[in-house]
């Protein structure tokens, strides 16, 4: 462990600084996602954006524009949540996905990843079918975080542990501190999920 700072230290700049800020955030988005305030797309903007420009610089082209998105999406998640339900004056509620929705969010899926299979090819990527996947899944997930969909988790489950497995092979990049985060994204998953569903317990109750 203090060696691993003292490197981390010793190998300090920009894009570690980059990193830095984009896992603080991140965990100020961890935390505000389980407990449902607005302001964690704000800070996943700004998570998104730093993140971007570290993997950019560690030339893992496939997660660094897919922060583009993420960025985009936030913004557009942010409007929904604040302004979803403005004529009864009630925050979003959490709402579960049909057996027809599945259907459709399966079918997405499997049209986006092979979309996104032929694009990420072309970057160079050394584990397209990681990239893709980690890409397709996220993609979903966050869509159906802006509609307040409890399935989100699921997605976003999926796709950390693919990531984490993807960033072990990226070891030469050294990005030990976004390792951490995407490991804590994992936990939270869990967390996440046991705390949506009382909330809908208690929705239904009312």
């Amino acid at each position: 462990m203090l060696s691993f700072l003292q490197s981390y230290i010793s190998e300090f700049n920009f894009f570690r600084l980059c990193e830095l800020i984009g896992t603080v955030s991140g965990f100020l988005v961890l935390y505000f996602q389980v407990k449902q305030k607005p302001v964690m797309w704000n800070f996943n903007v700004i998570s998104a954006t730093f993140l971007g420009i570290n993997f950019f610089a560690n030339e893992i082209y496939a997660y660094a524009f897919f922060q583009i998105y993420y960025v985009v999406a936030s913004i557009y998640g942010l409007y929904v949540w604040l302004h979803g339900q403005e004529d009864s004056g009630k925050e979003l509620p959490i709402k579960r996905l049909s057996k027809m929705r599945w259907g459709a969010v399966v079918g997405v899926f499997v049209l986006l990843y092979a979309v996104l299979y032929g694009i990420i090819k072309r970057t160079g990527s050394e584990l397209v079918g990681f990239d893709t996947f980690v890409t397709t899944a996220s993609s979903i997930a966050t869509f159906l975080l802006a509609k307040k969909f409890f399935e989100q988790w699921y997605f976003w489950l999926l796709s950390d542990i693919v990531y984490v497995s993807a960033i072990i092979y990226y070891e030469q990049s050294g990005l030990y501190i976004t390792f951490t985060l995407y490991s804590c994204y994992i936990i939270s998953a869990f967390i996440g999920i046991f705390a949506w569903k009382r909330q809908i317990e208690a929705q239904n109750k009312l």
